[in-house]
């Protein structure tokens, strides 16, 4: 059995700044900040599961179990345009391209303003980029 450090978030579920009557347990991998399983149930589950009085039946959504464990690192990578008004569209198909897209993922979402700088007679945006890496185990 392998035990990695770890941590459980336990909330209310919000809805248009509503209170629902459900419980969302999170289980998060501290070594990737991986949110990697995350329970819903109703209140009286939750109540019934905390005295010991039942099993729980539980909507149970699991994601990114391929980085637990792991490392995530960070790093930047500057994209090259012409113009200035760069959509994110624009930005995914320059990443495409780059040599760097095998293991790095883009962090960038959709929404979020792209920090566009002047680089000389062109346009610049650093992108935030990460992977996930193998802890290296230097003990031998």
């Amino acid at each position: 059995m392998t035990k990695l450090p770890g941590k459980i978030i336990i909330s209310r579920i919000h809805n248009n700044l509503r209170v629902e009557d459900e419980i969302e347990i999170s289980f998060i991998d501290d070594m990737s900040n991986t949110r990697f399983a995350t329970a819903k149930m109703s209140l009286e589950t939750f109540a019934l599961g905390l005295t010991g009085l039942g099993h729980l039946d539980v909507e149970l959504d699991v994601r990114g179990l391929e980085n637990i464990g792991k490392i995530k690192e960070t790093s930047i990578y500057p994209l090259f345009f012409d113009h200035r008004n760069v959509t994110y569209d624009e930005v995914v198909a320059a990443w495409d391209k780059t040599a760097n897209n095998g293991e790095w993922k883009m962090s960038l979402a959709r929404d979020q303003r792209l920090p566009v700088q002047a680089s000389g007679s062109s346009w610049k945006i650093i992108l935030p980029i990460y992977r996930y890496v193998e802890v290296q185990d230097d003990r031998q």
